[in-house]
């Protein structure tokens, strides 16, 4: 199963948000395979939380004053899961765990917060970037 170009476009764009301040989608018009999932999904999964944690403490510690994070998962999450509203549904979930796990913790931006941005970044960057050598055309 590979990638598609709409997907490793998106990805391509989550790329330069996690170095500038950081995933994938399903062609429009063709048709999921049955019950089956991507062998990337558990990978997925982790970028939805990071992507969801970055929006958050991109906009506390005030690196990012905008929605951009936030912008580039719906979009992909409408292009990954085309026709899937169960893995629609999961991604939206991972997205806002990573969202709420920080909104729970982090009230101000501290040293641990920007510290733990810069890790997500780092994190978020070497995942989308194997995610895109390994499953892209």
């Amino acid at each position: 199963m590979s990638l598609s170009l709409c997907r490793c476009v998106v990805l391509s764009l989550f790329v330069g948000l996690w170095a500038a301040s950081g995933a994938f989608a399903q062609q429009a018009g063709s048709a999921p395979l049955q019950n089956s999932t991507p062998p990337y999904e558990d990978r997925l999964h982790r970028v939805a939380e990071l992507v969801g944690s970055l929006h958050y403490i991109t906009n506390l510690c005030g690196t990012a004053k905008n929605d951009q994070f936030r912008i580039k998962m719906q979009e992909f999450i409408e292009a990954e899961t085309l026709n899937e509203p169960l893995r629609r549904k999961l991604l939206i979930s991972k997205y806002n765990k990573g969202y709420r796990a920080f909104a729970s913790v982090y009230t101000s931006c501290t040293d641990s917060a920007k510290l733990v941005e810069t890790n997500y970044r780092t994190e978020g960057k070497a995942l989308i970037e194997e995610l895109l050598s390994r499953y892209s055309n």
